[in-house]
């Protein structure tokens, strides 16, 4: 049996590792190879046992049944008894781009399970150098399994067609690069701005935004998929404009959606996005201008092709069969 640690859901609402082992968990315990651990309350309601948290739970060992032949967690905990332990490793940003306290705990944390390892999956192969520039060579085996995408993310309006609004999907802090967004956007007065995301916003933050942006302005906050894939077809393009990711999941979920992505050059975002993706090889706001221009330009229709035949290859379902099979390599 695969022991699964539901941690994630005590650290996060949501985000890609929530998508990424809510979607393999719910995978697992549909074949009945999984048995699930959860700590938060919001849970209970899930599969699987539930156990109150202990005092910094996130940060001790998982409890695993004598019945697992394997373990995998949701985020970077390790087994609290001698048993295989298979570890998905999504990015290195606090490593790359942050830094105090928190980093130094959570890379603490993250490289003891990724050493303890037998299997390391990396979601990139950007994110695999990244490990071994910040971790060095593993003793485990490491494997680079992409992220998959839900098939609900669909066009379903003609390419030529949008609404006149750039999207924007996820955090707007620090690295993420949301500044370099409403630098483009005074390029581009005609355009409004639809933002999507559970991060809250201040009064001023929100003024200070609606003033940078010539149109309107629009918060989309707690929407199912969808809403989003709703919110994709209409726009002229997804601005992605983060400087580093371990992959890139909203990149593929707006090309399925028939919505052209611009970013900058990340490498793991470069990687994801492949010969579909619209890249500001400079930075400043008119060049990420430029590029969203692109897409309501005469190649809008090439772009839209190029994007879904490029998404076309990515699906959680053949993420989480080649993720099983290595913990299969245990059972």
């Amino acid at each position: 049996m695969i022991h699964l640690d539901g941690i994630t859901w005590s650290v996060q609402k949501m985000g890609g590792i929530w998508t990424y082992f809510g979607t393999l968990i719910d995978r697992l315990e549909a074949e009945g190879l999984a048995y699930v651990h959860l700590t938060h309350e919001r849970d209970k309601g899930r599969p699987g046992e539930y156990r109150a948290p202990r005092p910094l739970e996130r940060f001790r060992t998982a409890p695993v049944p004598d019945g697992a032949r394997v373990f995998m967690s949701s985020y970077y905990r390790r087994p609290a008894r001698a048993v295989p332990s298979v570890v998905t490793v999504h990015d290195f940003v606090y490593e790359a781009m942050l830094s105090g306290f928190k980093t130094r705990v959570h890379a603490w944390q993250k490289h003891a399970a990724i050493r303890a390892a037998a299997d390391i999956i990396c979601v990139s192969e950007a994110t695999k150098a990244d490990l071994l520039k910040y971790v060095g060579k593993p003793a485990g085996r490491i494997h680079v399994i992409h992220n998959g995408v839900s098939d609900r993310f669909t066009q379903v309006r003609p390419a030529s067609e949008h609404d006149g609004y750039v999207i924007y999907v996820g955090h707007r802090h620090r690295y993420k690069n949301f500044g370099l967004l409403l630098e483009a956007l005074a390029h581009l007065p005609a355009l409004d701005l639809v933002v999507v995301g559970d991060e809250p916003w201040t009064d001023d933050e929100r003024a200070r935004t609606a003033a940078s942006v010539r149109g309107k302005l629009t918060i989309e906050q707690g929407i199912e998929v969808g809403r989003l894939n709703v919110l994709m077809n209409g726009a002229v393009a997804l601005a992605y404009p983060s400087l580093y990711e371990g992959f890139g999941i909203p990149v593929i979920e707006a090309m399925r959606a028939g919505c052209p992505a611009v970013a900058v050059d990340c490498a793991a975002v470069r990687e994801a996005g492949g010969a579909g993706l619209l890249v500001a090889e400079t930075g400043g706001g008119a060049a990420f201008a430029a590029q969203i221009a692109r897409a309501m330009g005469p190649e809008r229709a090439e772009i839209v092709a190029r994007g879904i035949e490029h998404a076309a290859g990515f699906g959680w379902d053949r993420t989480h069969a080649r993720t099983a099979d290595v913990l299969r390599r245990h059972l």
